[in-house]
């Protein structure tokens, strides 16, 4: 079996941390490998000397995250006699591919494994949720999504064989980068059984609150729920929506849920909101687990980017008023729940596996 050597930053694949899109996307990619490769896992931390928190604190930083001489260290005595396969977790690694480059020559397959447009996502950092900031702030904001382009458009042209993409929009925006090879991974379902006893009214959402594009957009949805007077019971799990109920007494705050008390809970809901109105970085994890547990879904059109499937169909709707119309017509209707209870499953069981897409990217990789 050939090698492969997969870099990530520990956090990633640490026990200790709770479950992320990042995290759900980096064991995604680390299954994927291991199921055509002997991976041995790398791991890189952040780095803390003072050069570094100066440019951070500056705002001036460009993927230059982690500490090319501790890693060299850590590769140094890595011998390559053929052709081999490093892969990198993340666009935020980029320094480290120029090491591997440079120690190795073209014997290293250098593999980016991009979670999404991350320059795109600071691009919406500060002028979406940020906008009225300092002009010292707006300055550096400028120079450094200048920095990340630049860089980015570099170290593709001189170090990187090999871009695995989440979606065609962000594949698409890898080779305006100038990546030399694309590929888009589409993501794994992976099933499981659960209970369902679905509530007409109840809807819910399973995300990070205190990233701005999940509070944006649910606050959009209960705004339109309120203003329409529609008596939902709309369920909240994960962090960062202390203060939502507060605002909008029809929604619910659950906070973090174990995984058992997590499966009994959305089992009682009708519908499944994965709620995604502009293309932030990645995609959203949030509807493979969705899929996963064999949820009735309403989705955004943009929140679908990144999956393929055969068979099944998802409810879609673009803008607030529209998801809230599919709300008003499918989660009060028991019959039309239990036909999109049915859609899903058909969904994860035409999703690809693992095995079909290593099929796709292994002839790519021997190519390179």
């Amino acid at each position: 079996m050939k090698k492969c050597y997969f870099i990530t930053d520990q956090r990633y694949i640490s026990s200790n941390n709770a479950e992320g899109g990042v995290k759900l996307c980096t064991v995604e990619f680390l299954n994927l490998f291991k199921v055509g490769y002997d991976v041995e896992v790398i791991e890189v931390k952040f780095r803390k000397d003072f050069a570094f928190k100066i440019t951070a604190k500056l705002g001036v930083d460009a993927y230059n995250l982690y500490s090319e001489k501790e890693f060299l260290a850590k590769i140094e005595k890595i011998q390559v006699l053929e052709p081999t396969v490093f892969a990198f977790n993340m666009t935020q690694t980029m320094n480290l591919t120029k090491i591997v480059k440079q120690r190795f020559g073209n014997l290293a397959k250098v593999i980016m494994l991009s979670h999404g447009n991350d320059s795109g996502d600071f691009v919406h950092n500060f002028t979406r949720f940020n906008s009225s900031q300092p002009l010292l702030k707006r300055i550096t904001s400028s120079y450094k999504l200048g920095n990340l382009l630049k860089k980015e458009a570099s170290y593709k042209k001189d170090y990187i064989d090999l871009v695995l993409t989440v979606s065609p929009v962000e594949d698409a925006i890898e080779k305006w980068l100038n990546a030399k090879q694309t590929m888009m991974i589409p993501r794994v379902i992976t099933a499981t059984t659960i209970k369902h006893t679905p509530k007409r009214g109840r809807i819910g959402f399973i995300g990070d609150m205190t990233h701005h594009p999940n509070y944006y957009a649910i606050e959009a949805i209960a705004n339109k729920l309120q203003q329409e007077n529609i008596a939902v019971d709309f369920v909240l799990i994960g962090g960062g929506g202390e203060t939502l109920p507060v605002k909008y007494p029809f929604i619910r705050y659950l906070g973090f849920l174990e995984e058992d008390d997590l499966r009994a809970e959305v089992g009682t809901w009708s519908f499944f909101l994965n709620l995604a109105f502009y293309y932030s970085r990645g995609v959203s994890t949030k509807l493979g687990k969705a899929l996963g547990l064999g949820l009735p879904i309403i989705s955004t059109a943009i929140g679908t980017r990144g999956y393929e499937w055969k068979e099944g169909q998802i409810l879609v709707g673009n803008n607030p008023s529209e998801i809230v119309e599919l709300i008003k017509s499918e989660a009060f209707d028991q019959q039309k729940i239990d036909e999109a209870i049915r859609q899903t499953e058909l969904i994860a069981k035409s999703s690809p596996t693992h095995s079909q897409i290593l099929n796709k990217l292994t002839p790519l990789i021997d190519s390179l």
